[in-house]
């Protein structure tokens, strides 16, 4: 069974651009913040656009503006770009990374994903993880696609060069995935 992970972003203590300094508001920290809010507690984006989240924001703030959930949207993928970069440029000072994966079926959706993880030690000798890819595997799972999820996921990453092992779940199109 593989732990959960962390969603935590690197820049939440101290945060890296308060919203609140020498007495101005600063509203691109706040959507930074709605961002990782979002993102952290699995919110919907239309959370946003409700009253009672925008009453409380401008009790709190009154400069607040609203925010639309595409805006959100947004926000979120700018933040999730400028994180990736910077565990794409933490993943470069790496010598030796292991992939793992874990497959599974949602039993409401009957759809079919795999997560791909990376794992290495740091120069304190702790072990650390990060979730690389998400991936929806359309059924039926065969090792070809497998395969190349996991190829894809090392090139978007960067890291050929590094692979030390990849441990894959007990699924039977796993066998055949790295027979290519």
């Amino acid at each position: 069974m593989q732990t959960q992970l962390s969603v935590m972003p690197s820049s939440v203590d101290p945060p890296s651009h308060p919203a609140l300094q020498d007495g101005k508001f600063n509203m691109e920290a706040m959507k930074e913040s709605l961002a990782h809010w979002i993102m952290m507690h699995e919110k919907s984006f239309s959370e946003v656009e409700e009253e009672g989240f925008n009453l409380f924001c401008r009790r709190g703030m009154p400069e607040w503006r609203e925010v639309s959930r595409t805006t959100a949207r947004t926000y979120c993928v700018n933040v999730y770009e400028s994180e990736k970069k910077k565990l794409k440029n933490l993943l470069q000072k790496v010598n030796k990374i292991s992939v793992t994966t874990d497959c599974w079926k949602s039993k409401n959706q009957k759809m079919e994903y795999m997560v791909i993880t990376g794992h290495w030690i740091d120069q304190n000798w702790q072990l650390q993880k990060r979730i690389l890819n998400f991936v929806h595997i359309p059924p039926p799972r065969r090792g070809l696609e497998i395969a190349d999820a996991i190829w894809r996921c090392v090139e978007d990453w960067d890291i050929q060069s590094k692979i030390h092992t990849v441990c894959v779940d007990n699924v039977s199109a796993n066998d055949s995935a790295f027979t290519f």
